[in-house]
Parts: C-alpha cells; sequence; structure tokens
C-alpha cells in the first residue's frame, strides 16, 4: 500500500476531506468529462446507445445516465 499526499488546488491543504473533492484518476472512464462530451457528440451525429458503449467502451448504464442528464438539463 503506497501513501500519495494530495494537495487541494485552490487553498494547498492536505487535508481534503475538508475541502474541494477531487479524483486523482478516473477508474471509470465513462465518466470523465471528455467521455461525457463524446457521448453527447456521438448521441447527436446519429448514434444508438449501443453503438456508443461498443466504440467507448463504458457500460449501457452509464451512456444512458450521461443522455438523461443531458437532456434533463436543456430542456430547463
Amino acid at each position: 500500500m503506497a501513501l500519495v499526499y494530495v494537495h487541494c488546488p485552490e487553498c494547498q491543504s492536505i487535508d481534503v476531506v475538508q475541502c474541494t473533492i477531487f479524483l486523482i484518476q478516473y477508474s471509470d472512464k465513462g465518466r470523465l468529462p471528455a467521455v461525457k462530451q463524446q457521448i453527447v457528440d456521438m448521441t447527436l451525429n446519429g448514434s444508438g446507445v449501443r453503438d456508443i458503449v461498443r466504440v467507448l467502451g463504458g457500460s449501457l448504464a452509464t451512456v444512458i445516465k450521461v443522455i438523461k442528464k443531458k437532456r434533463q438539463a436543456s430542456s430547463k
């Protein structure tokens, strides 16, 4: 097991639990902002959900969740 001290980008504190929460590495690539944008772009270009999953390698649930959130945000 390794111990890595992470400094908050805002206040430089090592107590990140009390400060801004952020990730060093995403374990689920479908949650990366760039991948979320690719999901939206592919949807707008007519790709189906299963096509997006196959091309980007994410999960079906993540792709559907991203599309639903984008739809809700755009309808407001």
